[in-house]
């Protein structure tokens, strides 16, 4: 530098917004939108639309710009620990057994029942996972319901069933970058039943 020439200050910044931005960066915005919408500062069209314009950002300014009017959502922000909760268990012979409210979902969950019956409700759970894994076991008659989120996915993969059978009414399209749910387990002679809040 000569001359007396002074460098403008914030230069950093300007040059931290002008780098290309990396996948990390844009999954770690895409996490913090959704927890705009668990806090009810987005809604889910607004999502989907943000998580576009992240997902095709060049550099690291484009990212944070989309989470600028959220206070407190920011790439450089630390990332506050939460712990993984435990596995959940929900088990039953022929009474019932119901996950409902505001609980944290973890990453593995066993719904097990005879000719009972199981309902797990996502719709105010607190989900940090990009994706669940449920084992369903119902060795009789019984029955499992599932409700979720609109925007949430629902995958059957390993379930074998000898006259069960799956409902899944969840139909509406899957939001990038909102939780998954990988169905595995035995059916046997009882039901799966998937749907949104509102449905019947």
């Amino acid at each position: 530098m000569s001359g007396g020439e002074l460098e403008p200050r914030g230069g950093g910044e300007v040059a931290r917004e002008n780098e290309r931005a990396s996948d990390a960066d844009r999954n770690r915005a895409v996490e913090l939108l959704r927890q705009a919408v668990g806090d009810g500062l987005l809604s889910l069209d607004e999502f989907s639309n943000r998580v576009d314009v992240v997902l095709a950002a060049e550099t690291w300014g484009q990212v944070e710009s989309v989470l600028a009017e959220f206070p407190g959502l920011s790439l450089m922000a630390p990332e506050a620990p939460f712990p993984d909760p435990p596995a959940l268990v929900l088990r039953t012979t022929s009474g019932s057994v119901k996950q409902e409210g505001e609980w944290a979902v973890p990453q593995r969950i066993l719904a097990q029942c005879g000719s009972g019956r199981v309902r797990i409700d996502f719709t105010h759970a607190l989900c940090r996972h990009k994706e669940i894994l449920l084992e369903v076991v119902c060795t009789g008659s019984g029955q499992v319901h599932l409700t979720v989120p609109r925007g949430w996915m629902i995958r059957i993969e390993e379930l074998s069933t000898t006259s069960g059978r799956v409902v899944d009414k969840a139909a509406d399209p899957h939001v990038p970058g909102s939780p998954l749910i990988r169905v595995s387990g035995e059916l046997a002679s009882g039901r799966l039943k998937v749907k949104h809040p509102r449905d019947a």
